[in-house]
């Protein structure tokens, strides 16, 4: 008997909880960091799953403009700055993530309005809301790091889009070995990465 394991991948910028039935009766939410270091130990391949569907959702937030899903209408720029963080698991330093956010024309807009006082009592920071720019991608990327492309579940369009980037010297490729684009076969039964096997890899590095 083959079983087959279907996951989804949502975007939710406020979860009240989770109410699962029969064999999932003690459905919870979990932190993502306690999977991937073993704190909680899943059945099955559900591990390999996760770890899928976290590195998909981490290259998603460089070519899409899904970060804006995580936050409000309006937002400060530290909130919009924590998704990254959390996402790519990393420490960002807030005067570049600004200038990155507010120098380039279409990525925020100004509300003219500031958020409400913090306990400690700082002066409220500034409201924005998403540009047009964020319909064409995002403008923060990792600075090192293995683009994953399942062929299975990525369009040709999100391929010419990678491309596109590097060609615009967004991304700076390292390349072990080159593949034809349509030998899909040989460049799934060359590449293998960690457990992901069938998956055509990428990596690249910021060119800044």
């Amino acid at each position: 008997m083959n079983v087959v394991t279907v996951a989804y991948l949502a975007v939710l910028r406020d979860v009240k909880g989770v109410a699962g039935g029969s064999d999932a009766a003690a459905a919870a939410l979990l932190p993502v960091s306690d999977l991937l270091n073993g704190k909680i130990e899943l059945a099955f391949d559900h591990l390999r799953i996760q770890r899928d569907a976290i590195e998909r959702f981490r290259v998603e937030l460089e070519i899409t403009g899904i970060a804006t899903a995580f936050v409000g209408p309006t937002f400060t720029l530290a909130e919009l700055r924590s998704v990254y963080e959390a996402v790519w698991d990393v420490q960002l330093d807030a005067a570049n993530f600004r200038r990155s956010i507010v120098a380039e024309e279409g990525w925020v807009v100004p509300t003219g309005r500031r958020a409400k006082p913090g306990s400690a009592g700082a002066w409220p920071a500034e409201l924005y809301r998403p540009g047009k720019a964020w319909r064409h991608g995002g403008p923060i990327h990792r600075t090192h790091r293995k683009v994953i492309l399942p062929i299975p579940v990525y369009s040709k369009d999100d391929v010419l889009h990678v491309k596109g980037l590097i060609e615009a010297g967004k991304y700076r490729t390292v390349i072990d070995r080159t593949v034809p684009l349509e030998d899909v076969v040989e460049a799934t039964r060359y590449v293998e990465t960690g457990e992901k096997t069938g998956n055509v890899v990428l990596t690249v590095s910021s060119s800044a």
